[in-house]
């Protein structure tokens, strides 16, 4: 994570696309769960510190946000060290509750600990009994918002109280087969969040 030159002149050339499209915010992802537990994350950390003060100086001269994205390449704990290390206003999370629950870490707990920086949320649910858990790579067997095991009201519960009012987005990776059609995944997971807002 952060040795790819092209890659960070790549996601500079992004922000200027994302200036011309009139975006506030652009989500960025900073590695993969193929470099989970590859080196020491404090390393991790110092590497990539400065790559996104940069970006962010960048965007900012544009007008743009960032909303990090974990995924699932370093712990929670880590995270959350290179938002606080980093301590720049136009920079923040994108909260994902799958991503949260793939390296082992507490979801509500989490959910807590970066409301207050959440810019993007990606929704998702979990089937745990069946997911490949100590993996993060492995298999995530999802269900549409509301049928799985991830406490998902918790966690509107919790960006409500921190008066988060940014955008939802409803992510379907590996369905389990129980939940086959894609439609109707989309269409009970979009009633869900309907739901919910209207309590």
């Amino acid at each position: 994570m952060g040795h790819s030159k092209d890659a960070i002149n790549d996601l500079i050339q992004t922000l200027s696309y994302a200036q011309e499209l009139r975006s506030q915010t652009i989500r960025i992802i900073i590695g993969h769960q193929r470099y989970w537990q590859q080196e020491p994350e404090p390393d991790i950390i110092n590497r990539l510190t400065p790559i996104i003060s940069n970006i962010a100086s960048i965007a900012n001269n544009q007008g743009l946000a960032i909303a990090i994205e974990k995924h699932c390449e370093m712990t929670i704990s880590s995270f959350i060290k290179l938002i606080e290390t980093l301590q720049i206003p136009n920079v923040g999370v994108t909260l994902d509750t799958a991503n949260i629950i793939r390296v082992g870490a507490d979801l509500i707990n989490t959910c807590k600990a970066l409301a207050s920086k959440s810019q993007l949320v990606h929704m998702k649910d979990l089937i745990l009994h069946e997911a490949s858990l100590g993996d993060p790579g492995g298999w995530w067997p999802c269900a549409p918002l509301g049928a799985g095991d991830l406490d998902l009201d918790g966690v509107l519960k919790i960006l409500k109280s921190y008066g988060y009012d940014g955008l939802i987005c409803i992510e379907m990776g590996d369905m389990h087969p129980e939940y086959n059609s894609e439609d109707s995944a989309a269409r009970d997971s979009v009633n869900y969040l309907r739901k919910y807002m209207t309590r």
